[in-house]
């Protein structure tokens, strides 16, 4: 298995007010909890969908070896990133694309592992209860498909009939608001 793994960190930070990714968030930018957390996990190729705009969080994932694919339209939504992203996963080696969100700081490498290691050629998706979510596997076999995908609901249709791997909702967590960023923030 040849894994490309994807982070997702193009978003313009509507609900939250403007440039989350950036945010500071347990002393560093909150972006790249989730990159250092992928890139540890070790997949073969590293990319990052990000917005040139932001040139902190972009130099930083340049520097842990991320591949960088510009989203000159972020509010083309999700669906967009991910289809960027799956074009260039085509264009590599990669037999499958594990997908994150750059605004999902607590997902473990041992629960990326459990995605990677429940694959085989079918969609892998984290859950709670029946809710499925990234972070996600595809297999090579959709790649084109994904790459066709635009607005936010990325790849929703082709989750619904992915093997699901249990996690908690405080660590699937995603941030979308400054209230929430404080509250995940001070449970610590």
């Amino acid at each position: 298995m040849i894994v490309a793994g994807v982070l997702l960190a193009a978003g313009r930070g509507t609900r939250f007010g403007g440039n989350k990714l950036e945010a500071e968030f347990r002393g560093d930018m909150l972006a790249f909890h989730a990159a250092r957390t992928l890139a540890a996990y070790g997949p073969e190729h590293l990319i990052a969908v990000h917005d040139p705009g932001h040139a902190r969080l972009s130099a930083a994932l340049l520097a842990t070896g991320f591949t960088l694919i510009a989203n000159n339209n972020p509010s083309a939504g999700q669906g967009h990133s991910l289809a960027l992203a799956s074009q260039a996963a085509l264009e590599s080696d990669a037999t499958h694309m594990l997908v994150c969100l750059a605004d999902m700081p607590f997902v473990t490498p041992d629960h990326l592992k459990q995605i990677i290691n429940a694959s085989g050629d079918e969609v892998v998706a984290s859950a709670i209860g029946e809710s499925r979510l990234p972070p996600a596997l595809f297999p090579r076999r959709l790649f084109s498909a994904l790459a066709c995908l635009s607005g936010d609901m990325g790849a929703r249709a082709l989750l619904r009939s992915a093997t699901l791997i249990p996690g908690d909702a405080a660590m699937l967590a995603d941030i979308d608001t400054r209230t929430e960023m404080s509250e995940l923030d001070f449970r610590g």
